[in-house]
């Protein structure tokens, strides 16, 4: 047992041993320096102390919640005192400047929370679906004109569809400020619980010249604000000078009665471009992610192929659309197996507890105790063979909702209101990069290595059209595409 802050004895579900004042922090940060293959493997293995496992992490109780089961009943059932984020001073303060909705405190959050709604709303869903289609028809030509740079437009593909939903215009970018975007999320991602200050919140009160390490990342945070801006300030002029097209940033979250939490530029500018930022780099990974997954798994990249063919028909005469999303449940069996076998967020950000929890025999203190959503720990745990990518085993009448048996996009209030876009936009790439392309693997890889982090090809591949009838079909579309822009530009 340990005394929690106010004073209440802690009964934490069992861990692996730590040390003194530290806990389990170094080797847990040890294992994220080890990349995402060796982090996965260590969440994992938590799974031998049960469906609950706590890490001691400094001044923090981490508990790890490994099963479906248990994520259920404390972060949805009892989300009303599992919503809040705990205090951290660097990244969502240094890093962030406060403003990143993803940690921010409830009272902030709601307001990030209420206008993201009105983005993501079901009849927006729709129009957004159309735009998804035109972007896909982009990344298949680009797959056609240079197959070696796959990876650079899957990512391409995704800020363009979060860019022209959330700013209303086509993506105009070149590759350079496209990576200096990536490294930013990157980055971020990396800030959440990358500091010994996030763990020890206390010594953010020591004086300044005291606090070692805080110049990277306030260094950090600067930059990030200057490629925020780089990619805001021009969008803001065209709201200014009336030459920005409708969209839910110009019409609601800059120009809404009363304004967005009053006003502020940089609030509305951190919302909007926090909304691209995630919802891209996820997607992307997860396309990449595919792609591991049809070179190490070729009979199943010819199941989703197969599946796809049952549907559009074996001709080449037509690519699969959004309308065919409810037909083709493998391939949506497909998107929740990558989540599951790869998931690019290994973590969820911690839920606080605001009042004390008794659970199954345990108590958890509010304020000490962090409740943490595991992707590895449920898609390791009562899975045969887990480490093979096998799409068969979400064919179970629910492979449409993606937030079924999946935890990626959070639980409870908190969960991301964009898995649907997330969704559609996986399921039109899957779709069509398989009915289209043959994807082989140009070397040696380890499926374990997706090497998120570069900026260079991740693993080697080969792309390679199928047939001749397939260019041309890839092309028919670009040219429909290219009239329907055209058409829509004169009215």
């Amino acid at each position: 047992m340990v005394l929690g802050r106010r004073g209440t004895r802690a009964k934490l579900p069992p861990g692996p041993r730590g040390l003194p004042v530290l806990g389990n922090l170094l080797q847990t940060l040890k294992a994220r320096k080890g990349g995402p293959a060796a982090f996965g493997f260590y969440l994992a293995d938590l799974n031998r102390f049960g469906e609950m496992a706590t890490l001691h992490m400094g001044s923090k109780n981490w508990v790890m919640l490994n099963s479906d089961r248990v994520i259920k009943e404390i972060i949805v059932n009892r989300s009303k005192i599992t919503n809040e984020r705990p205090f951290q001073p660097i990244a969502s303060g240094v890093v962030s400047r406060w403003k990143r909705t993803l940690l921010r405190p409830v009272p902030q959050w709601i307001e990030g929370r209420r206008a993201m709604h009105h983005l993501l709303n079901g009849t927006s869903v729709k129009t957004y679906g159309e735009w998804q289609e035109q972007e896909s028809a982009h990344l298949l030509g680009a797959y056609l004109e240079d197959p070696s740079k796959w990876y650079i437009y899957h990512y391409r593909y995704t800020v363009a569809i979060a860019f022209r939903v959330v700013l209303g215009v086509t993506l105009d970018r070149p590759t350079s400020d496209l990576e200096d975007f990536r490294r930013m999320t990157t980055e971020f991602v990396i800030s959440i619980g990358g500091s010994a200050y996030d763990y020890f919140p206390a010594l953010n009160k020591l004086p300044r010249w005291m606090q070692f390490g805080r110049k990277f990342w306030e260094d950090m945070g600067e930059w990030h604000y200057k490629v925020l801006r780089k990619w805001w300030v021009p969008f803001k002029e065209t709201v200014s000078n009336g030459t920005a097209p409708p969209s839910w940033t110009r019409d609601f979250l800059m120009n809404q009665t009363p304004p967005f939490m009053g006003g502020v530029d940089d609030e509305a500018m951190y919302l909007a471009l926090s909304i691209i930022s995630a919802g891209s780099d996820n997607t992307r990974m997860v396309l990449n992610a595919w792609v591991m997954s049809a070179i190490a798994f070729p009979k199943t990249f010819q199941k989703v192929r197969e599946a796809v063919e049952k549907v559009v028909g074996t001709d080449a005469t037509r690519l699969p659309y959004l309308m065919d999303l409810p037909q083709m449940t493998y391939v949506s069996a497909v998107i929740k197996e990558l989540l599951r076998w790869r998931p690019p967020v290994p973590v969820v950000p911690q839920h606080l507890l605001t009042e004390d929890l008794d659970f199954e025999g345990y108590h958890f203190p509010a304020g000490e105790s962090l409740m943490v959503i595991s992707p590895y720990g449920v898609g390791r745990r009562g899975f045969k063979d887990p480490e093979a990518f096998d799409p068969d085993r979400w064919m179970n009448g629910k492979e449409t909702n993606l937030l079924d048996g999946i935890w990626e996009f959070g639980g409870g209030r908190r969960v991301c209101v964009g898995y649907v876009i997330t969704q559609q936009e996986l399921f039109l790439a899957i779709a069509r990069i398989a009915l289209c392309f043959d994807v082989e693997p140009a070397g040696l890889f380890d499926m374990y290595e997706l090497r998120h982090d570069v900026r260079t090809e991740p693993f080697p591949v080969k792309m390679t059209v199928r047939s001749e009838k397939h260019r041309e079909l890839i092309e028919r579309e670009k040219g429909r595409v290219a009239e329907t822009a055209s058409e829509s530009a004169l009215k």
